[in-house]
Order: structure tokens, then C-alpha cells, then sequence
């Protein structure tokens, strides 16, 4: 993604998040839906989806979003993400359990962890929660 830096803060760094999550999120749905459609177990076709996202969305939200370059967050975003990862999966679990089909509950999963991701992902790349705080110096 060759975009300018983001200026920190304000309403268009949440309008970026969400407009970055739609392609982040059509990609890694669409990975998942494929494997899900491949026969492959819902919990393995979201790990697989995951793991071929995270580097992509680190990159994307990064400089795009939050405007940062550079590696040196790139651990504690990883983390961040299998952090998501897990609650994505409990909660994927617990709607599968429920009887709900793997492809409806993911996608009713979506916006609840769209919410989360930005959250989560904005206090790791900025060092604050995004839409809880002002921005400040960086």
C-alpha cells in the first residue's frame, strides 16, 4: 500500500478504519468462506483466515489508518490480533454450538469484532483508544 502516512486523530481516521476493514474484512471472509465451502472445519478456516491477514492488515492499518511506519509495533499488534483471534473464536464456537451455520455466524460476528479490532488495534499503533481520547503529540 503505497497511501501517505494518516494524520492521527480525528473523524477520518475512523472513516479510514472503516473503509481499511472492508477490504480487510472482505479478504479474510472471503479466505474463510472458500475454505468453509472446501469443506474445511469453521475454527481451522477462521485460523487460516487470520494467519493470512495479519501481516496485510498490520501494514494497511499501520500506515494507512493510524499513520505509522515502520516495524516496531508490528509484536505487540500481532499479539493484539490473536488476542481478537481468540474472542472471534469463542465466539464463533459458542454460535456454532448454538446451531447456527458457520458462514451466518461469522458474518453476524463481523461488526462486533470490526468494533473490537478498532478499538484494540488503535490503542497498540497510537499508544491511546481511539474515540476515548484526544490526539495528542506523537
Amino acid at each position: 500500500m503505497n497511501a501517505a502516512p494518516a494524520p492521527p486523530g480525528g473523524p477520518g481516521q475512523l472513516l479510514r478504519f472503516l473503509a481499511t476493514g472492508v477490504v480487510n474484512t472482505a479478504l479474510g471472509y472471503a479466505v474463510y468462506a472458500v475454505l468453509v465451502a472446501a469443506s474445511l472445519d469453521p475454527t481451522v478456516a477462521l485460523v487460516v483466515s487470520y494467519a493470512a491477514g495479519v501481516l496485510w492488515n498490520f501494514f494497511s492499518h499501520s500506515r494507512f489508518v493510524f499513520g505509522n511506519r515502520g516495524l516496531s509495533r508490528l509484536g505487540a499488534y500481532v499479539l493484539t490480533y490473536l488476542a481478537l483471534f481468540a474472542v472471534n473464536w469463542g465466539c464463533l464456537r459458542a454460535a456454532l454450538a448454538a446451531g447456527a451455520g458457520p458462514l451466518l455466524a461469522q458474518a453476524a460476528l463481523t461488526p462486533v469484532m470490526a468494533i473490537l479490532a478498532y478499538l484494540a488495534i488503535g490503542r497498540v499503533l497510537t499508544g491511546r483508544v481511539p474515540a476515548l481520547s484526544r490526539p495528542g503529540p506523537r
